[in-house]
């Protein structure tokens, strides 16, 4: 006999959800669980998994397997009616819709598929009385946010995999990422002569990458092929809601365009919530709760918002926003990029980037201040990892900086950050940074500002071994030092050029400059100034073959209590034993 269903044939197959199809099964076919909800941001494919779950368990559930598209349902209380309708169920004079479908489905083996709640979340309710009277009937649902029933387990959706770091040389690698696979199936569907080559694999995965791997947007960017090869696909994915649109006829009329498939899902929010999604656009690489708070609280007291932390939650049950666990149990929020540039167009349109992104220049400029404090001392794991984490919103506000030739603000992160590049190994980024930055016209002012920053630059052209930059670059910022009569700024420069002299062999200006640094550390009570130009006068001293002088300004610079200079000094003695230093009285 044919099972009862109304499942319509799919024009394609489904690629890469054969672990998440197996999974939500499996979950659904549990005893305790009647309710089972697919949850995801646009264009995850939350649908087509929910169709082919459904096909796919036609044999367990013989009584019927019906699909509800309710994306055209817009007054909550018709969800039953809906529901009803697709059954071929009618009310009767003596029996209300309600009633007449739970009598219907009160003892049936029956899986209900109800597409699109997320415009009628009040109609919950609704789901719950038909599963507290019909025992045997199971519900999947897809919604952007969750229907937050006691039955509910909730079944989060999400973009496909992309290619692994340093795969994107090797084509094998590269098609092993089901984000690519589909890729290239929708664009051989477009243009038959389409293949993954050598010459485009590198291109294609990060076609990918720019696109999340959401399927959605995959597949608009793949019929693009039709005119253009990946590498101008890519180069054109710079403005991605322009580029994916055209999608197929046959798809729902929100889902032809990626910016209409976002649209659907801003549209839901209230106005203090969509407020709040198209400020978090500021963020280039998410945000914690406080940093929001401290970024966007005026500008959202204006509108009379709820609290931040409620906002936030609710974008994120909307999947408009992601959550991510932190050690230590800090949260982190973060945007798809594809969802960030279309909060980042509501955000332009209102009119508040300018006053929000002086917020968030502000913020950061705090962040590398107290980071540049803490990596001198215990805390330093704990910065570094706090600089880790806000690395892209760092750069991101550098390169507005830059590019709104705001020298001012962007010498000052830059000079604030110069222990972390050190640190990490960031080189030549953070000198290429501070490079374009002292180039500004309105960074040439010979202030406080300006020596900061070339002090900092030529500190990352000592510790990269470019002696003729860092002699220069200190030398100009000692010049200013001076003019301005600041002693910190006179000492930090003095040091490096102690030690530039030390590198070229004049131990004896080595010796005069580092004192000279030593002298103004010493006054303003610099511990940790005074440690490293008593290391470096150690080295000095160890060079000229003053042992006695070198061990007591390395135990010295140990007694100081510099907890990065402590390490260095004893290391350093225990690889000196058995020389003269180890040895001397």
């Amino acid at each position: 006999a044919r099972r009862a269903h109304n499942l319509r044939a799919q024009p394609t197959h489904l690629v890469g959800r054969a672990g998440e199809l197996k999974l939500a099964s499996q979950v659904l076919l549990r005893d305790e669980v009647r309710l089972v909800t697919f949850t995801g941001p646009a264009g995850t494919g939350k649908t087509r998994l929910a169709l082919a779950m459904a096909e796919s368990l036609l044999q367990i559930f013989p009584e019927g397997v019906y699909f509800v598209d309710l994306a055209h349902t817009e007054d909550p209380a018709l969800v039953t009616a809906t529901i009803a309708e697709t059954l071929g169920v009618r009310e009767t004079r003596d029996h209300p819709l309600l009633e007449r479908l739970q009598e219907v489905l009160v003892d049936r083996q029956v899986l209900l598929v109800l597409d699109n709640f997320e415009h009628i979340l009040a109609a919950a309710d609704q789901v719950a009385d038909l599963l507290a009277v019909c025992a045997e009937l199971k519900i999947l649902v897809t919604s952007r946010a969750p229907l937050r029933l006691r039955w509910e387990h909730v079944f989060p959706i999400f973009p496909l995999p992309l290619p692994g770091r340093g795969a994107a040389a090797d084509v094998a690698r590269v098609v092993e990422s089901p984000a690519v696979q589909l890729f290239v199936e929708r664009a051989q569907a477009a243009e038959p002569a389409f293949a993954l080559t050598e010459q485009n694999a590198d291109t294609v995965a990060e076609v990918c990458v720019r696109l999340d791997g959401l399927p959605l947007a995959i597949e608009l960017a793949a019929a693009r092929t039709r005119l253009l090869p990946p590498q101008a696909l890519l180069a054109r994915l710079r403005n991605r809601l322009d580029v994916l649109v055209e999608g197929a006829r046959d798809l729902p009329e929100r889902q032809r365009t990626l910016r209409e498939a976002i649209r659907y899902s801003y549209d839901l929010l209230s106005a203090d919530e969509q407020t709040l999604f198209s400020e978090l656009a500021i963020f280039a690489s998410g945000c914690t709760v406080d940093a929001a708070a401290a970024v966007m609280s005026e500008q959202l007291a204006k509108v009379g918002a709820t609290p931040i932390l409620d906002g936030l939650e609710s974008l994120v049950n909307n999947s408009l926003l992601q959550r991510e666990q932190l050690p230590g149990g800090e949260v982190r929020f973060r945007m798809l990029e594809t969802i960030r540039d279309y909060a980042h167009e509501q955000l332009v349109n209102s009119g508040r980037v300018t006053d929000l992104r002086d917020s968030w220049i502000e913020y950061l400029l705090q962040l590398a201040n107290r980071s540049r404090q803490a990596l001198l001392g215990r805390e330093q794991s704990a910065a570094l990892e706090t600089l880790d984490r806000e690395h892209d919103n760092l750069r991101a506000a550098l390169r507005w900086c830059l590019d709104s030739k705001d020298a001012e603000r962007g010498l000052k992160l830059a000079a604030a950050l110069w222990r972390f590049w050190y640190v990490r190994g960031f080189f030549t980024e953070g000198r290429t940074w501070l490079a374009e930055l002292l180039a500004l016209p309105t960074g040439k002012a010979r202030t406080a500002v300006r020596a900061s920053a070339l002090t900092a630059a030529g500190n990352l052209a000592y510790n990269q071994g470019d002696d003729a930059a860092a002699e220069t670059l200190q030398q100009e910022g000692l010049a200013i030092w001076r003019e301005l009569g600041d002693p910190r700024g006179t000492a930090a420069s003095l040091a490096t050029l102690g030690a530039l002299a030390y590198r070229r062999g004049d131990c004896e200006r080595a010796t005069a400059l580092l004192e000279e640094s030593l002298l103004v550390k010493r006054e303003r009570q610099d511990k940790w100034g005074i440690a490293a130009a008593l290391h470096h006068l150690g080295e000095v001293a160890l060079e000229q073959g003053h042992f006695s002088a070198a061990r007591a300004r390395y135990w010295t610079s140990a007694i100081a209590g510099a907890s990065p200079w402590c390490s260095r000094v004893w290391l350093r003695w225990r690889m000196r034993a058995g020389t003269p230093l180890a040895r001397c009285g």
